[in-house]
């Protein structure tokens, strides 16, 4: 299957993560990234399917939960596609 593929917003989330923890605390940031990269691949693969979600527009997705990150996606032809990746502890995106 191929990689995972980012909206904009989940890239733009990603992107703000890795600005703020990047220079606070890199081996934290690339524990968190391996982390997710390896809960997309089960996902992916189909080892693994995280819990129905609905976001607050209404849109339905799947969610995995990697440490205090929410990632947000649902499957389409042949991919997965990563709607957001939300900090947890953050107020919730979905309803």
């Amino acid at each position: 299957m191929p990689p995972p593929v980012f909206t904009d917003a989940a890239r733009d989330e990603l992107a703000e993560l890795v600005e703020y923890l990047g220079p606070r605390n890199p081996a934290a940031l690339r524990a968190l990234l391996f982390a997710m990269e390896r809960a997309l691949d089960l996902v992916a693969t189909g080892y693994m399917e995280g819990a129905s979600a609905t976001l607050s527009t209404g849109e339905a997705a799947r969610r995995c939960v990697v440490r205090h990150l929410v990632v947000y996606y649902r499957r389409t032809e042949g991919t997965v596609e990563v709607l957001h990746v939300w900090d947890g502890r953050r107020a919730p995106l979905q309803r």
